[in-house]
């Protein structure tokens, strides 16, 4: 049929003082996200601005900095889908987003870190 897809906005823990945490978690969005749409599932993410960090330095790599687009793109967005990487539970941004997807009934997805409930999760992200 001509319906639209879902768009569905990948949210992960990010900050990090630690490069090869940042590094680990990067990893991990990629592996979600090219399987996702390997599959014909429509993502987008704050994420995908990491590749701004490696060319410029002086980029704000912060929620406060970052917040805005990131309630932009999640208010445009059919589902919530949380990586659980090591630390999203006490991730500023992860909570934020979470908060914001229950206030404006957007249905929250959780991927387990290593991947292992994906399958049963990709029929909430197709229609």
């Amino acid at each position: 049929g001509s319906e639209m897809k879902k768009l569905n906005y990948i949210a992960l823990p990010y900050s990090s003082k630690d490069e090869k945490i940042i590094e680990h978690r990067i990893n991990k969005f990629c592996e979600l996200d090219s399987k996702l749409n390997m599959q014909g599932i429509q993502t987008v993410s704050p994420v995908l601005k990491h590749l701004l960090f490696t060319k410029h330095k002086e980029m704000p790599r912060d929620w406060a900095f970052w917040k805005d687009l990131s309630y932009v793109l999640l208010s445009k967005s059919d589902v919530l889908v949380v990586l659980k990487l090591e630390g999203w539970e006490e991730s500023v941004g992860v909570k934020a987003e979470i908060i914001y997807a229950h206030d404006n009934n957007i249905p929250v997805i959780y991927i387990e870190e290593d991947l292992s409930n994906l399958e049963e999760k990709l029929v909430f992200m197709k229609e």
